[in-house]
């Protein structure tokens, strides 16, 4: 029998944990990458000024993750900006 699961960055960082809890490892501490970036990170990793982010996200241009205190901008447009494979850090 073969089961396929698709999980985000955190939810497999937490399955992680549970069977290194069930097994009673310590689970590895290698980062994982976060689901969402901020207008800094964002602007570190496409190499532009906070500036040009927020000016691209008012002109509708990079989208953003309602439901959080600041800005908050989806890792897998970047990562696709950037000709990555979404979800995988590099």
């Amino acid at each position: 029998m073969t089961l396929t699961l698709t999980l985000s960055a955190e939810q497999l960082a937490e399955v992680a944990q549970a069977v290194a809890e069930v097994l009673g490892v310590k689970a590895s501490k290698r980062p994982v990458a976060k689901a969402t970036l901020t207008v800094t990170e964002t602007a570190r990793m496409l190499g532009v000024a906070p500036c040009s982010i927020r000016r691209r996200i008012k002109a509708g241009l990079i989208p953003v993750v309602p439901g959080f205190h600041s800005v908050r901008i989806p890792r897998s447009h970047i990562d696709t900006l950037l000709g990555r494979t979404p979800g995988n850090p590099e």
